[in-house]
C-alpha cells in the first residue's frame, strides 16, 4: 500500500495486479483515506464500485460494536441559506445516494467495510 501526504489510496490488490499486467478481481475498491475522528465518525473516502461508478466522501462510522458505511448526503438549507435543524437538535441531511432494497444495501455494507479494511490494511481505523 503508498502512502501519499499521508492518505493511503492505492488497493495493494489492484497495484499488483497491475504491476504483473493481470486484471484485479471486480470489487469494490476504497480509496482516498481522510482519518476525522468525531462522535460516530471515524473517516472519509471514496469508493469505486465494480461497474466504474465512483462514490465520493463516502464515511466511516462505529460505535461499540456496530460498524456502517454512510453514504453521501448534503445538508438540507433553510430560505436563509442555513442548515436546517431537526426536532433532535441535529443538522438534517439528505442523501445524494440511497440503496433501497434492504438485501442489496447489506451486501453494499460489507463490501464497502471489507474495501475500507483492504485500504487501511486490516488495522483498526
Amino acid at each position: 500500500m503508498r502512502a501519499v501526504h499521508g492518505r493511503r489510496d492505492v488497493d495493494p490488490d489492484v497495484a499488483a495486479a497491475a504491476a504483473f499486467g493481470g486484471k484485479p478481481r471486480r470489487r469494490v475498491v476504497a480509496s482516498n483515506w481522510r482519518p476525522r475522528e468525531q462522535n460516530t465518525l471515524r473517516g472519509s473516502f471514496d469508493l469505486l464500485d465494480p461497474s466504474g461508478q465512483k462514490l465520493h466522501d463516502c464515511a466511516l462510522h462505529e460505535k461499540g460494536a456496530a460498524r456502517w458505511i454512510s453514504l453521501p448526503s448534503r445538508p438540507v438549507l433553510d430560505s436563509d441559506g442555513k442548515v436546517r435543524i431537526g426536532p433532535d437538535g441535529k443538522r438534517l441531511y439528505v442523501p445524494s445516494v440511497s440503496i433501497p432494497d434492504p438485501k442489496d444495501r447489506e451486501r453494499f455494507q460489507g463490501q464497502a467495510s471489507d474495501a475500507v479494511d483492504r485500504l487501511l490494511g486490516g488495522a483498526d481505523p
